[in-house]
């Protein structure tokens, strides 16, 4: 009876029929309709996680999963059905020689069992390929215990992103439930997910968005000694994005500044950098090693660092200030920049502003001193004194939520 009334009070929360049939979300005063494909996308999901509720105590299926996971195909960890169904259009999975998957088999040995069409079969087959629908392992299986290992299923609700209905599948032996036969129904958010390991079905568009924009690496003219900065290694101990919404995407990014032709440009660079939820959980450091500055000029005397947690919801600006150092008075006066004399060079100080798409705010927005920098990064007692003895580095960033350390590799070219 417990059981029951859960999931009625998590249908109550979400999902409303109106008189029009549209399924609605009420938060606060905040009303979201879905739309006929949005509601599709909803029973497709919900038919698809059926199937597969059924084939997760096969121990085959888990272990194919788990090795298609370990290649590391996409920024986080997931597989496409498209790869499952079709493996051998993955060029990864064809080099490999994988022809087939002991998920299809299974899936469509399951479907048929439930006396399906083979025209439905392969109608829901061909959904979740052409719409991009991927299946999520946000922890690992092998993150449980041995006989905690059988995967419940879920899939994003999309009128949030936190909390929806998931099947665990009910293991042999155990009195099957007359109404569902092979499951029984829990609510699935991040706190279930501490004890039992999950499936989760999730439109690709909520896990990846892959349209920041590219941005500008300043060429650098001057033939001598360049200093590349480097993202050496990260940790990041907070999820900024709930558990339908996959792991973290951490923008680190940068503004710099350059006078061409008497003309004053800021370039903003940066890259993102997926932590898998399974990464933040166990606060496990990766090895980003990624280019941040392809070279940090002495006349580019303070940059600015900001890094937030990108999302494509929210649209707000952040600013900073650049300084820039430069022989040569500045002719063309312009209110925005301010210039000094700094023993024989002018130092202009330049505002920086960049668009960016974040729920969660800018987690980090610092100027960094060129002298400063280079005096601090091999600094065991700079910062909050974290020190990285294997590379020598001093860890930055935001104590305790998201830090990382910064390589300086002088090149000459």
């Amino acid at each position: 009876m417990k059981k029951l009334f859960l999931i009625s009070v998590l249908f109550m929360l979400f999902f409303q029929n109106c008189t029009n049939d549209e399924f609605v979300l009420k938060k606060e005063t905040e009303v979201k309709v879905l739309s006929d494909n949005e509601k599709e996308l909803l029973l497709k999901m919900d038919e698809a996680s059926k199937v597969l509720v059924q084939m997760v105590n096969n121990d085959d299926v888990n272990k194919e999963m788990r090795k298609l996971i370990a290649k590391k195909m996409y920024i986080d960890d997931y597989v496409f059905f498209k790869d499952l169904f079709e493996p051998t259009e993955n060029t990864t999975l064809k080099s490999a020689g994988i022809a087939s998957t002991v998920f299809e088999t299974e899936f469509d040995n399951i479907t048929k069992k439930g006396n399906l069409k083979s025209s439905e079969v392969n109608d829901l087959k061909d959904y979740l390929i052409a719409n991009d629908l991927v299946l999520y392992v946000p922890y690992p299986i092998e993150d449980y215990n041995v006989d905690n290992q059988t995967p419940t299923i879920s899939f994003h609700p999309l009128l949030n992103d936190s909390i929806n209905i998931g099947y665990e599948p009910i293991e042999e032996g155990l009195e099957k439930s007359i109404a569902t036969g092979y499951y029984n129904e829990v609510i699935v958010n991040e706190a279930y997910t501490v004890d039992k390991p999950v499936y989760l079905i999730v439109p690709l568009d909520y896990l990846d968005d892959s349209s920041t924009s590219t941005d500008v690496i300043p060429s650098s003219t001057d033939a001598s000694d360049h200093f590349e900065i480097r993202i050496k290694k990260g940790r990041c101990r907070e999820h900024y994005d709930n558990i339908f919404n996959g792991g973290s995407e951490i923008y680190f990014g940068n503004g710099t500044a350059q006078i061409t032709n008497n003309h004053v440009s800021t370039y903003p660079y940066g890259f993102k950098y997926t932590f898998s939820r399974a990464d933040i959980r166990h606060h496990r450091g990766k090895d980003i090693n990624t280019l941040f500055i392809s070279d940090w000029t002495q006349e580019n005397s303070e940059i600015v660092m900001y890094v937030f947690e990108e999302d494509q919801v929210t649209e707000d600006k952040l600013t900073g200030i650049i300084k820039l150092l430069h022989d040569n008075e500045i002719v063309a006066k312009i209110d925005s920049l301010i210039t000094k004399t700094v023993g024989n060079k002018f130092e202009t100080s330049i505002e920086f502003e960049r668009t960016w798409k974040s729920d969660d705010g800018i987690l980090f927005n610092q100027p960094y001193s060129r002298s400063w920098f280079f005096a601090t990064n091999n600094d065991p007692n700079a910062e909050w004194g974290r020190f990285d003895e294997d590379d020598k580095l001093i860890w930055r960033g935001v104590k305790d939520d998201l830090e990382w350390t910064m390589n300086v590799i002088e090149r000459t070219y």
